[in-house]
């Protein structure tokens, strides 16, 4: 005689209902990590190249702290509005108060950066750093990782509510 096995609907509905709730708050603190540093003077920005690996790797957000060029001081890592227009982040190596300029360069490269960078493209000092957050948020708040997220969490609340009435 083969011994069936029963399932327990209400285990079910409450794993989905558990999980479900682990998505929201998962939602909710990844949209905090990006909102409360804004606003306390933040501004966050997503490494996409190696050129400060392995300090700061492809990948990272780093949390930028608006501060005048006065308060930068050579080995600081700041973050700028390059000559292209593009957000860098890159360590001081020398500032020239009187051309009002930084030489910049990455830690993994080999050279300083081709051009100066002037005081008024200074977006500000990196403060701080988490490897790989500034991707994965990227991915989560892009238009294909919203509607995956919603997908997951319609299919979950589905099957929470199709469970909940079968037991």
């Amino acid at each position: 005689m083969k011994k069936e096995r029963s399932i327990d609907m209400k285990k079910l509905s409450d794993l989905c209902s558990t999980l479900l709730t682990i998505e929201i708050v998962m939602i909710v603190l990844l949209a905090l990590c990006t909102t409360v540093p804004r606003l306390v003077g933040y501004n966050e920005y997503t490494v996409i190249s190696g050129s400060m690996a392995p300090t700061i790797p492809i990948g990272s957000l780093v949390l930028v702290k608006s501060e005048d060029a006065s308060q930068i001081e050579a080995g600081d890592v700041i973050a700028f509005q390059s000559h292209s227009s593009a957000v860098v982040t890159h360590r001081v190596v020398s500032k020239d108060d009187t051309a009002q300029e930084f030489t910049t360069k990455g830690d993994a490269n080999e050279s300083e950066d081709f051009e100066p960078i002037p005081y008024t493209n200074l977006l500000g000092k990196v403060v701080f750093s988490v490897p790989y957050l500034g991707n994965f948020l990227a991915t989560i708040f892009s238009t294909t990782g919203k509607i995956i997220m919603g997908v997951i969490a319609l299919v979950l609340l589905l099957a929470y509510k199709l469970f909940d009435k079968e037991k």
